[in-house]
């Protein structure tokens, strides 16, 4: 289910948010506008140019401009989209370690390799 389908525990966001500037690299459409939602649902600036007030990248891919200078600069972490899914579930402020070892790409392609409870005999 989509975490945007349940309203938010404060229009105000969280105040560990508030410091977050994030910035989306190979999402399109209606996933850029989600991830776009999330980041204003949960405090925090979006931002559609990357410079280096940017604190969190996040990838569909691990590849193009925005993904190499975020490698070469320490000020922005590299994240997925389920990272943004994750603060909003748990309405906090998750560490980012875990959701920048796969890319949204292999994020997605990850959810549709595991057959969902209801495709399942028996």
């Amino acid at each position: 289910s989509n975490v945007l389908y349940v309203p938010p525990r404060s229009v105000a966001g969280l105040e560990a948010f508030k410091d977050c500037v994030v910035c989306v690299t190979g999402y399109n459409g209606q996933r850029r506008r989600d991830v776009e939602t999330m980041v204003k649902v949960l405090g925090g600036t979006y931002q559609k140019v990357f410079d280096r007030g940017v604190t969190h990248l996040v990838a569909f891919e691990f590849s193009g401009a925005k993904w190499e200078r975020a490698r070469g600069w320490t000020t922005a972490k590299i994240v997925n989209h389920r990272w943004l899914e994750e603060c909003v579930r748990r309405w906090a402020r998750v560490d980012e370690a875990a959701f920048g070892l796969r890319s949204g790409k292999e994020e997605d392609e990850l959810a549709n390799a595991v057959p969902d409870s209801e495709d399942e005999d028996g």
